[in-house]
């Protein structure tokens, strides 16, 4: 299975390297002299709490072309940003993709995308990117949903995610997550409120 990382912010470095891991055929995109700074000295993560570092050559390109091919596609660029890679993804032949973040107006996106299967999640990783490394702190969970009325990817998720260290990979329709997003912000005591745009570059 051939996965595309599009975007290497904090979400897309992490899960690049949970693929390239469970030796997945997995591939960054990335750009300008970040790009440049993971072809050259490979993409490096440093965990926020223990410090460590950790190194791996993944295989990077800088653009997505109409005639590439890849089994699924994640996308974890800013929300800001996705307007203008809609149509690079319309072009592009891949059928699956999946958007990061929380709050990525799912109707809209899948509207916009309707030759596509769309699906969305929640990566629960957090950090900063420096200049020659990502500090974060990964718990290696996510939650991928999609619209309630769109046919269930259960299988086509165990399948992305199956070796990897990533727990519980769960199909849920999107207004589930919402909820359940909700519902822990009530026993926390934090506002329950809409989710909010992520940076996750």
């Amino acid at each position: 299975m051939r996965i595309l990382v599009y975007g290497a912010g904090v979400l897309g470095c992490n899960l690049a390297r949970d693929f390239f891991r469970a030796w997945k055929d997995v591939t960054l995109l990335a750009r300008g002299e970040w790009a440049k700074t993971i072809q050259t000295n490979s993409l490096c993560i440093q965990n926020w709490v223990f410090r460590v570092k950790s190194t791996i050559r993944v295989p990077v390109v800088t653009e997505l072309a109409p005639d590439d091919r890849y089994d699924v596609i994640f996308v974890a660029t800013r929300y800001t940003q996705l307007a203008t890679i809609l149509d690079v993804l319309r072009a592009n032949q891949t059928k699956n993709v999946v958007f990061l973040g929380n709050n990525v107006r799912p109707d809209e996106l899948a509207a916009k995308l309707p030759e596509k299967n769309v699906m969305f999640a929640f990566a629960s990783s957090a950090g900063h990117r420096e200049k020659d490394k990502v500090v974060s702190v990964d718990l290696k969970k996510i939650t991928i949903g999609q619209l309630r009325e769109a046919a269930s990817n259960e299988a086509l998720i165990q399948e992305i995610f199956s070796g990897t260290a990533t727990r519980s990979p769960t199909s849920r329709t999107w207004e589930t997550i919402c909820f359940a997003m909700r519902h822990l912000c009530c026993r926390s005591r934090l506002p329950a409120t809409k989710p909010t745009a992520t940076s996750s570059g």
